[in-house]
């Protein structure tokens, strides 16, 4: 992968996790619509997650066994699900102990319903077929089920062969239901996006490139107006916004084709810059597990009007503080669970 379409993609992925982040913030009832712009592009970010993810698996998985890759999965899913479990049980008792009226209304709790919620989210089933499984307060678990899925199929697919092993994708896609399969193809786009970039064959010049980066990022910016004028006829089998996620999808997925055919001299030579976005996004997937049950438990600890000054400075500074402070080492715990892993699977 060439450094600048490894930079622009670690770029992306953590915008697209901020973005999340301060679109679940701007909620009315968090803090009275703060950031009405990232509302609207969060659930387009969620989708630039799926083609990220598509394209980093075939840039591992050539190089990776089947072992080797089905640790890597589990490792990196865990350090992170393991400790968000940890604070959304803490965020949920608070909750349920101090939350007002008005967010109780919102957030209702039930604390023997929660303790199921939380270990089909651990098992990353919470959004088979019908089913809405993720902890009460935190929302943004439902796109790790549907990856988690993803990971499964194409494991099966890449690494064996044979009847049986189609069979088991076919028993796996049944399993997931409609809704999780109707955005993988955006996943295997991703995929195939990897392997056009990786080809001399099919990049294009500099003017071209140009111009589909243009179009990329006209198509992100009109996804959400897509959303909202076209939604899906059949949303109870697929997404309410599906062609709204494909708008987005495909809109990002030009814009790493572009990016990775431009040559590098059009890039500047950033040092410390690189060194930041790497940095940053490191955090990203403790920033987008943590930050909803926080910003809940702020609302319930701080129960004041939705726009006080206070109170929203707090929504935005408590998630982001603690994702300063423990989200690097969760994320790096990854890899003592993987050598212990390795250890007691050897092969």
């Amino acid at each position: 992968m060439k450094s600048s379409t490894s930079v622009y993609l670690d770029a992306a992925r953590f915008l697209a996790a901020f973005v999340v982040f301060l679109g679940h913030a701007s909620r009315g009832w968090a803090t009275g619509d703060l950031f009405p712009t990232y509302r609207a592009y969060d659930q387009t970010a969620v989708i630039v997650f799926f083609i990220i993810s598509g394209f980093v698996i075939a840039e591992v998985a050539p190089r990776s066994s089947m072992r080797r890759y089905l640790i890597d999965r589990v490792t990196r899913l865990y350090s992170v699900a393991l400790p968000a479990a940890a604070i959304t049980i803490v965020c949920t008792v608070i909750v349920a102990a101090m939350g007002p009226p008005a967010l109780s209304a919102v957030f209702p709790i039930a604390l023997p319903e929660e303790t199921v919620r939380l270990l089909a989210s651990l098992l990353f089933v919470n959004r088979s077929w019908y089913l809405a499984l993720e902890p009460t307060v935190n929302i943004p678990w439902w796109s790790i089920s549907f990856e988690v899925f993803y990971y499964a199929i194409f494991l099966l697919f890449f690494y064996f062969r044979g009847l049986a092993a189609r069979l088991l994708v076919l028993a796996i896609a049944l399993a997931a239901g409609p809704k999780v399969i109707s955005l993988l193809p955006l996943w295997l786009l991703g995929f195939l996006l990897h392997r056009i970039c990786a080809s001399d064959r099919l990049r294009v010049g500099p003017v071209a490139a140009s111009v589909l980066l243009v179009a990329g990022l006209s198509l992100l910016l009109v996804a959400p107006k897509v959303a909202w004028h076209y939604p899906m006829a059949l949303a109870e089998l697929t997404r309410p916004m599906l062609y709204a996620d494909y708008c987005g999808g495909i809109g990002f997925a030009l814009t790493v084709y572009a990016v990775n055919a431009l040559p590098d001299r059009v890039w500047p030579s950033l040092p410390a810059l690189t060194a930041a976005i790497r940095w940053l996004a490191s955090l990203t997937f403790s920033l987008y597990l943590f930050h909803f049950p926080i910003i809940v438990a702020v609302c319930a600890l701080y129960p004041s009007a939705p726009t006080d000054t206070d109170r929203r400075l707090l929504i935005v500074a408590v998630p982001a503080l603690v994702v300063l402070a423990i989200g690097r080492w969760c994320e790096r715990s990854r890899l003592p669970m993987r050598r212990a892993l390795l250890r007691r699977w050897p092969g």
